[in-house]
């Protein structure tokens, strides 16, 4: 808290405040409703891949901004809650090096390649494809995975991070 802040509470306990609480009515009103939260959900839910610029594009009439708040903060659509929720920690890698990007590891590369190309109607559809994809794989194909991620962690670690696998 600012020393300005601490500095008015002080100011309205001496004149006799004496909740913690914030009175209704003071300040500027939100611009976020419910109604517009929930037109925004809805059109997030029917198409997940709208960016902030199409969901702009959709409301005209609501600022970028305000759809960020939105969708970040009121609808909780952010990797960062999900990440605080489960706490989970992130590893960070230097940037431009997709062999230690999670998405080139040896199991997603496979499941790319499999779903190329393929539409999906819904997540659930998505999801059983995933799974059937994942029953069918043998054993050795984790084995591999794994140890060829082993194999590049330590040569990274070998060599100080200077590490680009070739392809």
């Amino acid at each position: 808290m600012s020393e300005s802040m601490v500095r008015r509470w002080v100011r309205e306990f001496k004149a006799g405040r004496h909740s913690l609480e914030d009175e209704s009515g003071r300040g500027r009103p939100s611009l976020i409703t419910d109604e517009l939260t929930t037109k925004i959900e809805n059109a997030i839910r029917n198409n997940r891949r709208l960016t902030l610029d199409e969901l702009h594009n959709l409301f005209p009439e609501i600022s970028r901004s305000l759809i960020h708040e939105i969708v970040s903060e009121k609808l909780e659509f952010r990797s960062a809650a999900l990440l605080n929720q489960f706490s989970w920690d992130l590893l960070t890698h230097p940037p431009y090096s997709p062999d230690l990007a999670p998405s080139d590891y040896h199991l997603f590369t496979k499941l790319k390649e499999s779903l190329a190309g393929k539409r999906f109607q819904s997540d659930e559809k998505v999801q059983t494809a995933v799974t059937n994809w994942t029953k069918e794989l043998a054993g050795s194909f984790y084995a591999e995975g794994i140890s060829k991620l082993v194999s590049r962690y330590t040569k990274y670690i070998e060599i100080d991070g200077n590490y680009v696998e070739k392809n």
